[in-house]
């Protein structure tokens, strides 16, 4: 459902498509949720991955703020 997606560790943004591996489960070859829901950076290999229909902006703010929350604090 997303246009693009950001990675909050990389700062990277990139086409959902570019996803391949994600960390609990076949959710790109079902389609569905419930076989995986946390996507690893298709630039870096990092579940940082937020999607543009989350609800919240997917900015290079919001992924710098995510980062330094997450990652450098």
């Amino acid at each position: 459902r997303s246009e693009r997606a950001g990675c909050f560790y990389c700062q990277r943004f990139f086409s959902p498509g570019e996803i391949t591996d994600w960390i609990d489960g076949r959710q790109v070859e079902t389609g569905s949720t419930e076989d995986g829901v946390t996507a690893l950076c298709s630039r870096c290999g990092i579940d940082a991955v937020l999607p543009s229909a989350a609800p919240i902006p997917l900015n290079t703010e919001v992924l710098a703020e995510m980062r330094y929350h997450w990652f450098d604090k």
